[in-house]
């Protein structure tokens, strides 16, 4: 047997792999495989662009990269390659329909899938019988929440010990405390660029797609500049990932916050290495999702000592404790719990920043990509074939 557990890691192949502008698939592969490279012999797959050559070694990590003109040509691509790399552990991210296909290739392999939302188990991806079928074909099925495991279960009715939580986490030394002495000067001057130096900010940030609920936040803001003209609301992100196409969801959203002028602003895309700067400014972050499976944008902000309001749904009360260290609110009655929440908080300037301190602390405790890579670490060298 090898010394170091061999594992090849699949990515959906819809976007390259490290990049700034990938989705949070991509940041999680990145972030755990570069805490495992020197325990765990790593092997990605991804897509191949412009500025990514087809192999390439990064430190201890090897890369393999392909053409993505649909899923299947994708595979084959990447099956072939499986074959001469010869993994202990080949592990498929998120897509539940590449399965059967790798099964057949490598019928007595450890195959497992790691799942990071329901999207791509719901029936306009793949058909219950089949979705069903990958989840028996996997050997094991890692999820980043209890929320996604019980929903796995439910779906398939496979084996509970078989799907196993392993939650996510953040890079300390880039979501830094706002109150640390060495940014003070970098987030003053960030917030004179804006000019909102003296303002109470609040922040949304992520896609701009109807289940994020951003509307939400966007129609309560009326009632908030009423009682606190200082508030002023940004809105960090685009409809698709590090692309700023406006799609008639956003047309609504800018048409509905015009009559508010400067208190609500819209920020183009910022890529994932930049956006701790925009959580250390931020008084309160708003995660107003229909159901968040996980919800990293949590844990980022609660690192920089942000206070977050988010719905109480999905993973995300896996990850706030309300009152303690951040505020649950109710999907069903969100925007007039979100106006009394927010109104509430605005005028306890001190609440705010004793919420923030708490969720600084308990991120550092629970929710950093040293826990999740040494959890994963020990699965491998326990399962590995």
């Amino acid at each position: 047997m090898h010394q170091h557990p061999r594992v090849a890691i699949v990515t959906p192949g819809t976007h390259p792999i490290p990049d700034p502008k990938s989705t949070s698939v991509e940041t999680v592969v990145d972030e755990i495989t570069t805490r495992l490279q020197n325990d765990v012999d790593c092997f990605i797959f991804g897509r191949k662009s412009r500025k990514h050559p087809t192999f390439e070694e990064i430190g201890q990590l090897s890369y393999f990269r392909f053409p993505y003109k649909g899923a299947d040509s994708y595979l084959e691509a990447v099956i072939d390659k499986l074959h001469e790399v010869n993994p202990d552990i080949i592990q498929i991210e998120n897509r539940p329909k590449y399965i059967s296909k790798v099964r057949k290739a490598f019928p007595n392999k450890q195959i497992w899938l790691f799942v990071h939302s329901t999207v791509f188990m719901k029936r306009n991806r793949i058909s219950r019988k089949n979705l069903i079928e990958s989840i028996e074909a996997a050997n094991k099925v890692i999820v980043n929440s209890h929320f996604i495991k019980e929903y796995v279960i439910t779906q398939t009715n496979c084996d509970q010990e078989k799907v196993i939580v392993n939650h996510l986490g953040i890079d300390v030394n880039q979501f830094e405390s706002k109150w640390s002495s060495s940014l003070q000067k970098n987030i003053l001057s960030f917030k004179q660029t804006l000019g909102v130096e003296n303002k109470k900010i609040i922040l949304y940030i992520g896609r701009l797609k109807e289940s994020k609920g951003v509307h939400h936040l966007v129609n309560v803001f009326p009632n908030i500049i009423k009682k606190e003209q200082e508030a002023v609301l940004f809105v960090v992100g685009s409809a698709f990932f590090g692309i700023n196409q406006e799609t008639k969801y956003v047309k609504e959203l800018h048409k509905s916050a015009e009559p508010l002028g400067e208190s609500v602003r819209f920020i183009p895309y910022v890529p994932h290495d930049e956006i701790q700067k925009w959580f250390q400014i931020a008084d309160i972050i708003v995660v107003p999702s229909k159901a968040e499976p996980f919800g990293l944008v949590n844990i980022e902000a609660m690192a920089t000592g942000a206070t977050v309001i988010a719905t109480n749904s999905g993973g995300i009360p896996e990850i706030i404790a309300d009152g303690k260290n951040g505020l649950l609110l109710n999907p069903s009655t969100l925007e007039e719990d979100l106006t009394n929440t927010l109104l509430d908080l605005l005028s306890k300037p001190t609440r705010i920043k004793k919420l923030g301190k708490r969720a600084i602390q308990h991120v550092h405790a629970h929710f950093t990509w040293e826990h999740s890579a040494k959890r994963m670490l020990k699965l491998y060298e326990t399962y590995r074939s």
